[in-house]
């Protein structure tokens, strides 16, 4: 691929590297981003909401085309991230619930922190606007 692109001297190629030492990862060429090493693409970006918020700024290609097909522009929020009560589904009977859980429920073991009121409310939003029945179906949206 990266041969054919090379040939034809109409096609703007650019290379993408990681910060720090210049290493080849991907290259970019008419809009399409290639991802040689996505653990060391994901290295470089530090985690996967600042690749998002990286590749949502991106002037130069319009990120995200099937998400967009699917959901339109309208919901800024789709492309951010999102808070998961990931400890306290700890059966695959809470899948069936039918309400968010309360705020309290969305303890992170791994950053040893509860979420923010502005974070809990984008749960909120979420869950209504996408008009989610049950946690099973909140999984794609929050």
């Amino acid at each position: 691929m990266i041969i054919k692109y090379s040939q034809d001297k109409n096609t703007k190629m650019t290379v993408i590297s990681n910060n720090t030492d210049q290493k080849i990862i991907g290259f970019q060429t008419n809009g399409i981003r290639y991802i040689l090493d996505s653990f060391q693409f994901l290295q470089s970006s530090s985690s996967i909401e600042n690749l998002v918020r990286s590749l949502y700024n991106d002037d130069e290609i319009k990120p995200f085309r099937y998400t967009r097909s699917t959901f339109g522009d309208s919901d800024p929020d789709i492309f951010r991230k999102c808070v998961f009560p990931y400890e306290y589904m700890t059966d695959i009977e809470i899948f069936n619930e039918v309400s968010l859980p309360l705020k309290e429920s969305f303890y992170s073991k791994l950053k040893t922190e509860f979420v923010t009121e502005e974070e809990y409310k984008r749960a909120i939003q979420k869950w209504n606007r996408y008009d989610c029945k049950t946690m099973q179906t909140t999984r794609s949206f929050i």
